[in-house]
Protein backbone atom coordinates (compact mmCIF):
# COMPACT_ATOMS: atom_id res chain seq x y z
CA UNK A 1 0.00 0.00 0.00
CA UNK A 2 1.41 3.23 -0.64
CA UNK A 3 1.76 6.02 1.68
CA UNK A 4 0.28 9.56 0.62
CA UNK A 5 2.44 12.02 0.52
CA UNK A 6 2.93 14.60 3.19
CA UNK A 7 1.48 17.38 0.88
CA UNK A 8 -1.75 15.42 0.24
CA UNK A 9 -1.74 14.32 3.66
CA UNK A 10 -1.44 18.51 4.40
CA UNK A 11 -4.43 19.26 1.40
CA UNK A 12 -6.32 16.41 3.41
CA UNK A 13 -5.80 18.54 7.05
CA UNK A 14 -6.97 21.67 5.32
CA UNK A 15 -10.01 20.72 3.68
CA UNK A 16 -11.03 19.66 6.77
CA UNK A 17 -10.70 22.75 8.31
CA UNK A 18 -12.16 24.50 6.07
CA UNK A 19 -15.54 22.77 6.18
CA UNK A 20 -15.67 23.08 9.91
CA UNK A 21 -14.51 26.65 9.49
CA UNK A 22 -17.82 26.77 6.74
CA UNK A 23 -20.15 25.72 9.70
CA UNK A 24 -18.85 27.32 12.54
CA UNK A 25 -21.19 30.32 13.84
CA UNK A 26 -20.37 33.68 11.76
CA UNK A 27 -19.96 35.60 14.74
CA UNK A 28 -16.84 33.00 15.37
CA UNK A 29 -15.24 34.01 12.62
CA UNK A 30 -16.56 38.21 12.84
CA UNK A 31 -14.36 38.01 15.38
CA UNK A 32 -11.60 36.38 14.04
CA UNK A 33 -8.60 38.28 12.71
CA UNK A 34 -8.55 39.73 9.40
CA UNK A 35 -5.54 38.11 8.70
CA UNK A 36 -7.19 34.59 10.15
CA UNK A 37 -10.24 35.31 7.73
CA UNK A 38 -7.90 35.67 4.45
CA UNK A 39 -6.86 32.35 5.46
CA UNK A 40 -10.29 30.48 6.15
CA UNK A 41 -11.52 32.40 2.29
CA UNK A 42 -8.34 30.77 0.84
CA UNK A 43 -8.94 27.49 2.47
CA UNK A 44 -12.78 27.18 1.63
CA UNK A 45 -11.66 28.53 -2.23
CA UNK A 46 -8.99 25.52 -2.61
CA UNK A 47 -12.05 23.32 -1.47
CA UNK A 48 -15.01 24.73 -3.56
CA UNK A 49 -12.76 26.44 -6.58
CA UNK A 50 -11.94 29.94 -6.76
CA UNK A 51 -14.19 32.75 -7.30
CA UNK A 52 -16.42 31.49 -3.81
CA UNK A 53 -15.94 35.01 -2.37
CA UNK A 54 -16.19 37.32 -5.42
CA UNK A 55 -19.76 37.74 -5.09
Amino acid sequence: MKTPSPERNRLDELTAFARLMQDMDPEVIQAATRAERHRIAALIELQEGPGRFLA
